[in-house]
């Protein structure tokens, strides 16, 4: 599914697999990534969306603590210290409380970093 552009969830792949069965044959494996087709939404929009719902006040900035919650408490929930690690590999450690939206969105939506 990733080599065509597709990046299910965990949760979306147990979903499958107790629909479909454990295992897929290519029919069925046809069926998924047409639902998938049907339902495709631009990831970085989308997370462009949520960041800037939690701006309420539209300062353009989430506060620290706001991105911390929703990386570890929501969804695939990640550990504080890869929530760390992420913003240091953004270069976004020296932010203080804030962190800027725009240049969060750029940073999903850029290549991934080399380890």
């Amino acid at each position: 599914m990733r080599s065509l552009g597709h990046v299910p969830t965990v949760g979306e792949t147990v979903e499958y697999m107790k629909e479909k069965g454990p295992r897929i044959e290519f029919p069925k494996f046809l069926e998924i990534i047409h639902h998938e087709n049907q339902r495709k939404i631009d990831p970085v929009w989308e997370c462009a969306q949520c960041f800037k719902a939690l701006d309420t006040r539209k300062t353009g900035y989430l506060s620290r603590s706001e991105f911390f919650s929703l990386l570890t408490r929501f969804g695939e929930k990640m550990d504080p210290i890869e929530v760390e690690m992420s913003l240091q590999r953004m270069g976004m450690c020296g932010y203080g409380l804030k962190i800027p939206i725009e240049q969060l969105i750029h940073h999903i939506s850029g290549p991934a970093p080399l380890p």
